[in-house]
């Protein structure tokens, strides 16, 4: 209970430094302030005492001038505060000499705050239904997505039949009646078995994105000599090679080096790097295919010789459907799906995938894998794609 005069205007003081939402103010006739509000404080986020009034406003035309101020007590004055995240807030001002004294009054203007208010309320409602609008279109897009993937599995697989019929009987023709057959003829037959082998491998490179696109690169686990694998992978592509006199070199210590892996998948992978290597190299050049062990993992090396590829590029090569400008033409077609394919089976076994290369000078590309001495530790269970 208030007992005195004196006490009502000490509670009312109090009141207004420490619960208004008044921009309240005590200063020197020179603007140094000498007390403020709790409000004040809160807003420009520090303490007050000793601060000049032109330290905490935006003052660009020098308003901050008290003895101006002081003279015009019932305007209004605009004037920004710099709040505590250092953006600027309005608040209009009275100034009040008392004494050696000056004491200011800020405050916001209640229809500028409702205005903004409003305005806030207007852009959350837009942002909601551009959230909603974007969910429904990201849910559209993801079944066209599902359907395209079905459509193109369901492409790939009916043309293949029909493709390895062609192809079986090129290699039949070949192998039995090209001596029958005039030079002119024998180079038609020869492009027609290599197109068909082509356009197979084509549809398998469909197959298998469609599948990783729906989620079923499913890993058929064994606990296996991965020196052994990457060796009968180089001496595969050796016969490919030797088509383009291309030497292929393997280098890797003389042991078996187990790991838990896929083998196909990972043959596949490999035969995609190597097969690459032969594809951009030059006749009678040498391709490099390390394996490596370092800490708990296996690193495998693919090096060329070839053009290179331009550091501009490198980000996109793992991106399904790219190719990269060659400097020059490559009569090897692809559906530049290799190295994305590549990339998830590599990423599905927990390791990684990389390339060092300088245009004009060659390319190396690196796969690490994990390894383990357990057979049946499941190093590769519940990778992302």
């Amino acid at each position: 209970m208030v007992n005195s005069h004196t006490d009502w205007k000490d509670t009312i003081f109090q009141h207004l430094v420490d619960d208004s939402i008044i921009f309240f103010l005590i200063m020197t006739r020179d603007g140094a302030i000498i007390q403020a509000g709790a409000f004040a404080e809160n807003t420009v986020g520090r303490s007050l005492t000793h601060v000049k009034f032109s330290d905490i406003i935006v003052d660009f035309e020098h308003v901050a001038d008290m003895d101006k101020l002081v003279k015009s007590p019932d305007t209004r004055h605009l004037l920004n505060v710099i709040t505590h995240n250092g953006l600027p807030q309005t608040f209009y001002f009275h100034f009040k000499a008392i004494g050696n004294h000056i004491l200011a009054f800020g405050n916001m203007d209640a229809a500028e705050l409702e205005t903004m208010r409003h305005q806030l309320l207007t852009l959350n409602n837009e942002l909601s239904n551009l959230t909603r609008q974007l969910h429904k279109t990201n849910a559209q897009l993801k079944n066209l997505n599902e359907q395209k993937n079905q459509f193109l599995g369901m492409a790939a697989h009916d043309m293949h039949h029909p493709l390895g019929v062609i192809q079986m009987y090129g290699e039949f023709l070949l192998e039995e009646a090209a001596e029958k057959l005039d030079v002119e003829h024998q180079t038609f037959l020869e492009l027609i078995h290599a197109s068909s082998c082509n356009m197979q491998q084509i549809l398998n490179d469909f197959l298998d994105i469609s599948q990783i696109e729906a989620g079923r690169l499913n890993l058929q686990l064994e606990h296996a000599d991965l020196a052994a694998d990457v060796k009968k992978n180089v001496d595969i592509n050796r016969v490919l090679a030797a088509g383009k006199k291309i030497d292929i070199r393997f280098q890797c210590e003389n042991k078996p080096l187990m790991a838990t892996y896929d083998p196909g998948k990972i043959q596949q992978a490999l035969n995609n790097l190597i097969s690459n290597a032969i594809k951009y190299s030059d006749a009678d050049t040498t391709i490099s295919v390390k394996l490596l062990v370092s800490d708990s993992e296996a690193i495998i090396s693919v090096t060329d010789t070839g053009m290179g590829i331009a550091e501009s590029d490198i980000n996109r090569l793992f991106k399904p459907f790219e190719r990269v400008k060659t400097a020059k033409p490559i009569a090897e077609k692809s559906s530049g799906l290799g190295l994305a394919i590549t990339q998830k089976i590599v990423k599905r076994h927990h390791g990684r995938i990389w390339v060092t290369s300088r245009l004009g000078h060659g390319s190396t590309f690196f796969v690490s894998l994990p390894i383990s001495d357990k057979a049946n530790d499941p190093l590769v269970t519940g990778a992302n794609l």
